[in-house]
């Protein structure tokens, strides 16, 4: 048992390094932006295209990179999609024109969207129920790091290089870790010969069976489409990731607009709310984990849990209308942001059990409503902005809305339910 949960570890230290590593070039160009726009010649409508251009990528390819991963197995998939996106960073140094950055930043979006799907599928093969709350905090505490870090290392390594040569290097340290990858790593412990032994006792379920071997038979188009447990899920991505996306997207302005004060102080206050998502994130965890021992319930721990979450993150975000300066707003989001973090494990989580063998394909499938949210809603939430600064109205509206964002999705959580998968073959197994 004792190897099994040091080999958990490493497996779960892999995970994070690789999506830390995703969003570190994700994210890089936000900085680059008009160092490359100087030489390039392009202006800030193009490269909005860009982001629109990965975000479509994005979209497209969340459930064909599930489904690749449980035909081929998450040891094969994982360090290819790592090779492929470090390839389209490479090429990304080397463009000299819009069409060939545009067909990049399209390529980019493609070959990271099956990454978030096969780490799901890994926590669900290499984790028991009780574990995978704490093993999916992880992983989405990663993707903050990765992203704060991509803002923080990428300015300060372009006062000593060209930005062709960063990307250029980051690159190669993509291509070089997704090899180490794949001959270190292995979709499940039953294709580790020297753990084969506790698969069979550590995970009753049979989550350790090799993909690769006994490829899984999913649910049917109409038992998705009929499940409400599904469409709860995929209606609370949405806008859990649209009240999410004021901290990446709007947030800074907001503070700027409505309390006047200057970009760089914005950008500080802004900065706490989004190391407070990793607190809450790790907490998260242990909660999920915590009363899933206690209470043996998935319901309890997933959906409880996130609900509780939701809800309270829209009062506070309502009772933040009533500071009275940035500091005390950032402050309050903040803990907003901390509170909204404990429910991300559990998003995970209950993926992960709604999903079963095919955790890769609905983790997909999910996946798509926070692209969409991106898509839809943050577009809309920008036109709110700019009547209120038009019009001279109430700026509280925007935290109003984003409030009603997570209350919405609060309710959406209530009619989850992960003691059933979307198979039925699965469930009539199970009894």
């Amino acid at each position: 048992m004792r190897r099994l949960q040091w080999a958990r570890y490493g497996v779960l230290s892999i995970l994070a390094v690789t999506v830390a590593s995703a969003y570190l070039t994700r994210h890089c160009l936000a900085v680059a932006n008009t160092t490359m726009q100087l030489e390039l010649g392009f202006n800030n409508e193009q490269f909005g295209y860009l982001y629109s251009a990965f975000s479509i990528g994005y979209l497209i390819c969340q459930v064909p990179g599930g489904w690749l991963g449980q035909r081929c197995g998450t040891r094969f998939t994982i360090p290819l999609l790592s090779l492929l996106w470090s390839c389209m960073t490479l090429v990304t140094s080397i463009a000299w024109t819009f069409p060939t950055l545009l067909l990049a930043r399209l390529g980019f979006g493609l070959t990271q969207a099956g990454l978030i799907p096969n780490q799901a599928q890994v926590v669900k093969d290499w984790f028991p129920t009780e574990s995978r709350g704490s093993a999916s905090a992880v992983i989405v505490i990663a993707m903050s790091v990765g992203s704060v870090g991509s803002l923080w290392l990428t300015s300060w390594l372009l006062r000593y290089c060209h930005w062709r040569t960063l990307l250029l290097s980051y690159s190669l340290i993509g291509i070089v870790w997704s090899l180490f990858v794949y001959v270190v790593f292995r979709s499940s412990p039953a294709d580790v010969r020297w753990l084969r032994n506790t698969v069979s006792t550590d995970l009753p379920d049979e989550s350790a069976a090799p993909i690769a071997e006994a490829p899984p038979s999913g649910p049917s188009i109409v038992d998705i489409l009929l499940n409400v447990s599904f469409w709860a899920m995929f209606v609370q991505m949405i806008f859990k990731a649209a009240g999410y996306n004021l901290l990446m997207t709007y947030f800074p302005a907001y503070l700027e607009f409505a309390f006047e004060v200057s970009n760089e102080q914005a950008g500080q206050l802004t900065s706490y709310s989004l190391m407070a998502v990793v607190f809450g994130s790790l907490l998260g965890g242990r909660c999920v984990d915590g009363l899933q021992r206690r209470t043996g319930s998935k319901w309890v721990s997933r959906c409880g849990v996130a609900s509780s979450s939701m809800f309270l993150t829209a009062g506070i975000m309502w009772a933040a209308t009533l500071t009275n300066t940035a500091t005390e707003m950032a402050v309050a989001i903040a803990v907003s942001s901390l509170v909204m973090g404990l429910s991300s494990p559990c998003s995970w989580a209950a993926t992960i059990d709604i999903g079963g063998k095919n955790t890769a394909v609905i983790m997909g499938l999910l996946n798509m409503g926070g692209a969409l949210s991106g898509i839809l809603l943050t577009p809309l939430v920008g036109r709110l902005i700019d009547n209120i600064k038009r019009t001279q109205g109430n700026w509280d509206l925007v935290i109003y809305v984003h409030a009603a964002f997570y209350a919405i999705a609060a309710v959406c959580w209530l009619l989850v339910n992960p003691e059933r998968t979307l198979n039925p073959r699965e469930n009539n197994n199970a009894v």
